[in-house]
């Protein structure tokens, strides 16, 4: 048991000091890292709730025993930037790519980590991870977080953590038995716990996202490739951001 807390206290060290020690640190606050085990019944339901496609954690590594889960939370500064207009901030698009590399290198990286200590480890890549014809994903990283215990859902259907819900996340999968992480119990969504806010509604600049929660993933995914098209000198910055920028955007500061 101390083997496997001391474990736990590396993998959240070594998820941390890449946030702090990279290159583009500033554009990022300090993540927040979970666990949740390969068996817990929850990944069995993804594939009722999310759908048939949803892998499970042991048919991307059979040896699986948990899965971490990271997320790394953009600077105020980012989100300020993106609440203005109705144009995608160049700001948010940078931050986007920033964080996407910057958890694939973590993920690499975790890996190598865990491989060197005798465990294997699986890797998912931060983003782009669905089938571009029917835009569905095999892996939902927000629902691993979920089951981790690290937030929970919004009106927006993205997970806001006690560090609020803009930002990434990041998945890498283990042999390794790790502490799984307790439900998460507090609502972060003020919509669902006071009913006095809907401003990721209001925000979408499509109406994909409508008032009761619901998402044209096709009207929301034909947007995303507009704005891409907005910054040419950067590489595939199909985002939007504008129902993440919101109260819940940062909760803990």
């Amino acid at each position: 048991m101390d083997g496997q807390v001391q474990l736990e206290k590396q993998l959240i060290e070594f998820i941390k000091n890449k946030v702090r020690t990279d290159e583009n640190s500033g554009w990022f606050r300090e993540p927040l890292v979970g666990f949740s085990s390969a068996a817990d019944p929850r990944y069995d339901k993804l594939k009722e709730i999310v759908g048939a496609h949803h892998l499970h954690p042991t048919e991307i590594l059979p040896s699986a025993g948990s899965v971490i889960s990271f997320f790394i939370p953009f600077e105020e500064f980012v989100v300020v930037r993106n609440r203005r207009g109705k144009q995608v901030a160049e700001e948010w698009a940078r931050a986007y790519l920033f964080c996407n590399d910057l958890i694939g290198r973590i993920s690499e990286e975790l890996a190598v980590f865990l491989r060197a200590g005798g465990w294997e480890a699986g890797v998912i890549q931060a983003t782009h991870t669905y089938d571009p014809r029917d835009l569905q994903s095999f892996w939902s990283h927000r629902s691993a977080a979920f089951i981790a215990g690290m937030g929970s859902f919004g009106l927006h259907r993205l997970l806001i953590t006690p560090k609020g819900c803009a930002g990434r996340f990041g998945t890498v999968i283990t042999s390794a038995p790790l502490t799984p992480g307790r439900p998460y119990e507090e609502e972060n969504c003020y919509y669902y716990r006071e009913g006095t806010c809907r401003y990721c509604t209001s925000m979408c600049p499509t109406g994909a996202l409508g008032e009761d929660g619901s998402l044209d993933k096709h009207l929301c995914h034909d947007h995303l490739l507009e704005v891409d098209r907005l910054f040419p000198e950067l590489d595939m910055t199909d985002v939007c951001g504008k129902c993440v920028a919101g109260p819940c955007a940062i909760l803990e500061k």
